[in-house]
């Protein structure tokens, strides 16, 4: 019972259940998902998975538009490993989708963070969400920069027929590993939080979120547009935009 989509056991469950369509709380959300691969593992038919092909996703994204939704959200598996930037072909990727109805694009796959862009795009008339990659979520990878990611949240906001993006921020997680009973653990820790209750970590652990933490800071703070961090606020207990 976990909602998935952007991989099928047949050409007719495609057509039948692509795109995804979640209504929430007076909202129509339409999801789509698609990879550039799938690391060398075949795909035996009738499986489908999808790819990174712009004929067909314009195809989905027109069938999503179709179902009269507030927002159209492209999920995708793209880029090069371990760069904290976006290439070429995201950035041209990003656009094509935008201009073929995508509102909001959220990317995964280098295993590292990359920008994000909040934006209003004065020729579409609408608001743009790009996040180009959010790092790892649960991963063993422990190399500097790839030890952690984060959490997104994005707020709409309707008033009558109009829905527009209110609010977007993001999280900084930190995976934290440890053996118990020769057993490994793995938790993914709301960095800023566990920065200010340094108790709970080792003083080895706390240094490698710390510099998680300020790589990801150096780079986000200076490359994001409109989308800042969520960090603990100890005074009132609450998460608040930085």
């Amino acid at each position: 019972n976990f909602p998935h989509t952007g991989t099928f056991k047949s050409q007719a469950a495609r057509d039948t259940l692509y795109p995804m369509l979640i209504e929430r709380n007076g909202f129509k959300i339409a999801l789509l998902n698609y990879t550039y691969g799938t690391n060398g593992i075949p795909v035996p038919s009738p499986t489908i998975v999808n790819l990174i092909d712009r004929k067909s996703i314009k195809k989905d994204l027109e069938k999503a538009k179709t179902m009269n939704p507030d927002k159209i959200i492209t999920i995708i598996r793209w880029g090069w490993e371990y760069q904290s930037y976006p290439n070429p072909n995201q950035k041209s990727t990003a656009d094509f989708l935008t201009q073929n109805g995508a509102d909001i694009i959220i990317g995964m796959h280098p295993h590292v963070l990359q920008p994000m862009e909040n934006y209003y795009d004065t020729v579409l008339q609408k608001d743009i969400v790009k996040i180009y990659s959010l790092g790892n979520f649960v991963s063993n990878q422990r190399k500097r920069k790839t030890d952690g990611g984060s959490l997104l949240r994005i707020e709409l906001q309707k008033t009558g027929d109009l829905v527009t993006v209110k609010e977007v921020g993001f999280l900084l997680t930190w995976v934290h590993t440890k053996v118990i009973d020769k057993r490994k653990f793995w938790y993914v820790l709301p960095a800023s939080y566990h920065l200010q209750n340094p108790n709970r970590l080792a003083n080895s652990d706390l240094g490698k979120m710390k510099l998680f933490l300020d790589d990801s800071r150096k780079l986000l703070n200076k490359s994001n547009i409109n989308v800042p961090e969520y960090v603990w606020n100890s005074k009132i207990t609450k998460w608040t935009l930085k």
